[in-house]
């Protein structure tokens, strides 16, 4: 959970010097920029658009809490892109992240988002046989709403461009 949270943090500071940088060259033409990727992100999350999924996990056998945190920092951001749960969420408080342009307030909000996102994945760990009956009714919703929410957002950072 720690290393998700690491990964996730540097992730939104990353994020949002990249939209700094980038409000700052672009201008107010910023929006046609992220407009796109807005619109790309919800085609990408409606499943539109597809990535090969062949991921190798290497197996770790380190004993104590550098195994764990190691394996955390790996799989940081595979959690968020490749969790049906996490995935809708994740390109969206990216995208604020980047339009805000302050990386402190990206590692906030990005720090909130994981540790947000670990709580729940540790609670469904512990009751997963319960609740993989209704898992996969609901993903296929989230999903939907969160793709037509991204295109709508890339439509109007367009549009209000």
């Amino acid at each position: 959970m720690l290393g998700s949270i690491v990964t996730l943090v540097v992730l939104g500071v990353t994020v949002s010097m990249a939209g700094l940088t980038l409000q700052n060259s672009l201008g107010r033409y910023w929006a046609y920029f992220i407009g796109p990727v807005c619109i790309i992100a919800g085609l990408f999350v409606l499943g539109v658009i597809k990535l090969p999924a062949n991921i190798a996990i290497p197996k770790m056998e380190q004993k104590g809490f550098l195994g764990p945190f190691t394996f955390g920092l790996c799989m940081g951001g595979m959690v968020g892109v490749g969790s049906s749960c996490c995935m809708p969420a994740l390109p969206i408080v990216l995208t604020y992240a980047a339009i805000q342009g302050r990386p402190l307030h990206g590692a906030l909000i990005m720090g909130t988002f994981a540790i947000g996102q670990s709580i729940p994945l540790f609670a469904i760990g512990l009751f997963s046989d319960l609740l993989s009956r209704f898992a996969g009714r609901w993903s296929f919703y989230v999903r939907r709403v969160a793709g037509v929410l991204l295109i709508g957002s890339g439509i109007f950072f367009i549009w209000r461009g």
